[in-house]
This record gives structure tokens, C-alpha cells and sequence, in this order.
């Protein structure tokens, strides 16, 4: 029997945490790149935006490890069911 498994809920909250973060961090970096083009003076919205990207990259590589984590936690989740299954039948 094949039992669909929810990811545990601190994984849940914390993908959603950081999925939030993102989307906050995406409109930050581009404020910071239109800022840039409209007053190419301003180095100060060129660095910021540099330095958002950079927070991205960093936060969508946390947000794949709770996603590898969250499959590998089902998975195990799914092979002790099934050997319980087996001992139980």
C-alpha cells in the first residue's frame, strides 16, 4: 500500500518562512537595480543590489537543501512503514 506523507511541519513552516523572504528579497534587489539605472551616480543602490543578489542565491540554495531534506525524510518515512508492513503481515 503506497501512503502519500506530508513533509513534517517545521520543514513546511520553514520553506514557507523562506519562500516569503524570498519574494521580499526579489522586489528589494529589483528596487535597488531601478534606483541604480535611474541615478547611475548612486553606487550605493548598485552595491545593495549586488548584495541582494548574492542574499538570493544563498537563500534559494537553503530553500533546495529543506526540499532534499524534506524527500529524503519521506522516503525514509515510507521505507519504515513498509518494513513495518512487512513485519505486521
Amino acid at each position: 500500500m503506497r501512503r502519500n506523507f506530508a513533509k513534517p511541519p517545521a520543514v513546511t513552516k520553514a520553506m514557507e518562512l523562506h519562500g516569503a523572504a524570498l519574494a521580499r528579497w526579489l522586489r528589494a534587489a529589483g528596487d535597488f537595480k531601478s534606483a541604480a539605472e535611474l541615478n547611475p551616480a548612486d553606487t550605493n543602490a548598485q552595491h545593495n543590489a549586488e548584495v541582494m543578489d548574492k542574499a538570493i542565491a544563498q537563500l534559494v540554495d537553503k530553500l533546495q537543501q529543506l526540499h532534499q531534506a524534506a524527500m529524503m525524510m519521506s522516503e525514509q518515512n515510507r521505507n519504515s512503514e513498509s518494513e513495518c508492513d512487512k513485519c505486521a503481515g
